[in-house]
Order: structure tokens, then sequence, then C-alpha cells
């Protein structure tokens, strides 16, 4: 027989034990709970590029049979970010324009399905006459950023890919009755390029804006002020050239000569990407116009080219609009 003072000792062992377990179950959520709370939170990565610089914004969801154009109203005179988001499988652009008023949307259908086919094409009288502010270019599934400028009136948004033919859409960017009788806004509270509603978009720059390389469309050649680098950065695109034109970049996996480079823009045209990767475009702009282009670039081979109709005949591209370059 285990004697009463064993007996009693063994319980109190046990009652010992147990409470040393409840304890530890007890305090070992709470530490848990701490350490949750003290774990350091990831960080949101800060904008950068054009989406650092708090322009009013323009969303143009690219899907394969329309575009949606997204943003919050008004928007006014001054530079505005377009983020074209291409939700389709195929190549996607977006070019933004103020056509006369006499011009309507199916004009604009019927000149990019006669002039934007791989070839070059007549262009009707009215191109001369309308406004060519930019765009962007984006592969199947990528999101890309430009900035354009926009004046008062209606505008239209449209694609010269004979691969993604979206229909032709429309926007507005506000007018000073607009301002007044919409939007309820006193006119002398409403400086050009400035947001007239507070909780809106933020005040954009009138003049040009921060960029880290320059890129001039003459006629017959581009001219880029510094050799390319790798990593992101903003190209400021000046179109001194006679006619309307565009910058279109893409990578290659493979040194190609220039000269097969101005055959290949000509099945880009025509809607064939090949092994290219769309890094980003101007869209089409007019003589004496500006537009910043975003882009992140890995070393590698480039082709810069416009696809754009030339006046005198063919491709711009045909006519001296290519240039391969490398960043190492």
């Amino acid at each position: 027989m285990v004697p009463k003072t064993a007996r009693v000792r063994g319980r109190s062992v046990t009652a010992l034990l147990l409470g040393v377990i409840l304890a530890l179950a007890a305090v070992m959520p709470f530490a848990g709970s701490t350490a949750a709370q003290d774990a350091t939170p990831e960080a949101t990565p800060e904008p950068s590029g054009l989406a650092a610089l708090g322009l009013q914004e323009i969303t143009v969801t690219a899907q394969e049979a329309t575009y949606s154009i997204t943003y919050l109203p008004p928007l006014v005179e001054g530079w505005a970010m377009v983020s074209l988001v291409n939700a389709s499988e195929a190549p996607a652009t977006v070019n933004v324009a103020q056509i006369p008023e006499e011009t309507s949307v199916g004009d604009v259908s019927s000149a990019m399905f006669s002039a934007f086919q791989g070839e070059g094409g007549e262009l009707p009288e009215w191109w001369a006459d309308t406004t060519f502010a930019g765009g962007a270019w984006a592969g199947a599934g990528e999101t890309v950023q430009t900035a354009v400028y926009l004046t008062p009136g209606e505008w239209v948004a449209f694609s010269t890919n004979p691969l993604s033919v979206q229909p032709v859409q429309t926007f507005a960017v506000a007018t000073e009755e607009d301002l007044v009788n919409i939007y309820g806004v006193e006119p002398e509270a409403t400086p050009v390029g400035a947001t007239p509603v507070a909780d809106a978009t933020p005040v954009v720059e009138v003049e040009g804006l921060d960029s880290d390389g320059t890129v001039s469309i003459t006629d017959g050649a581009f001219s880029i002020a510094e050799a390319p680098v790798a990593g992101p950065q903003v190209w400021e695109v000046t179109n001194d050239s006679s006619q309307t034109s565009e910058i279109v970049l893409v990578s290659v996996d493979y040194d190609i000569p220039e000269e097969e480079a101005v055959l290949w823009v000509g099945t880009f045209a025509a809607g064939d990407l090949g092994n290219a990767v769309i890094e980003n475009g101007s869209g089409l702009l007019g003589p004496g116009s500006s537009a910043y282009v975003s882009v992140d670039l890995a070393p590698g081979t480039y082709v810069l080219f416009s696809a754009a109709p030339d006046s005198a005949g063919g491709l711009q591209s045909d006519n001296g609009l290519v240039t391969v370059f490398v960043v190492e």
C-alpha cells in the first residue's frame, strides 16, 4: 500500500504539472497574438514615373470588341495620364484626337479601314485639320501609361491596329461654360490646367513634364537625345516633322538588321506582331505636338518605328522612320 503522504505528494506534483500546462496554454495564444500585432505590414510601393505626377487620369480598357473609358469628371485642359489596360489577347492601341465638327465617328472608322492595313494609303482631307494628342500601345494582358495634353471640347479614341478593331469611342473635356453650367464652378476659380473640383483630380502643370530622355520625330528620321539605358523611365516625344506621326517601341530577341526591321514593320502594321514584345508607343501626334511615354527597358535589342501612312506613299517606316538600338 502506498503511504498517504506519498499519495498526497503525487497529487501535488500532478496538480503542479497540470497548472504549468494550463498556464502555457493560456500564454501561447497571447504570445502569438502579440507577434502578429508586432509584424510589420508590407509597404505599398510609392508611385513612380508618370503615376507620381498627380495628373488627371483616363483609363482605357481595351477588350476584344470595345473600349471602356473611365475618368473622374470633369476632365479639364491640361496634361492627363492615359492608362491603357489591354484586356484582350492581341496587341492594343489607343489614339486620342479632336476631329473637325463636320467629321463623324464613321469617317474616323473609314479612315482606319482604308489607310491602316499595313500598306499605307491616302488619308482624308480632314486628317490635316485634326488635333492628334497621342495615345499608347500595350501588349496582350499588359498595362502602360502615357501623358497627353487635352484641350476643351469633344474627343475621339480609336485604334489603328487592324488586329484590334475596337469601335471609335468619344469623351469630353470641359469648357469654361461646362464648368459653370454643369459643375457649378466659378470661372475665376478654374485656372487653365487646374482641377475645378477639390476632390477630383489634382492641379496639373500647363508646361512640359519632367522626363528622363527625349525623342524627336523629324521628316525621315528619329533623333534620340541620349542613348537609352536600362530601367524605368519617361520619354518626352515631340513631333518635329511635317505630318502626323508616332513612335512604337518593341523589343526583339535577336540583333535584327535595320533593313530587316523595315520589312518587319510592314507585317506589324498589317497585324502580325511575330516574336516582338510591345513596350509602349506615343500614339499619333500632330506636327508640333508632344506626349510622354513611360517605358521600363531591360538589356536587349529594340526597334523604334512609325507604322503610320506616309504622305509620300507607303508607311513612314519605309521612308526612314525606323531605327534599331541596343540597351546594355
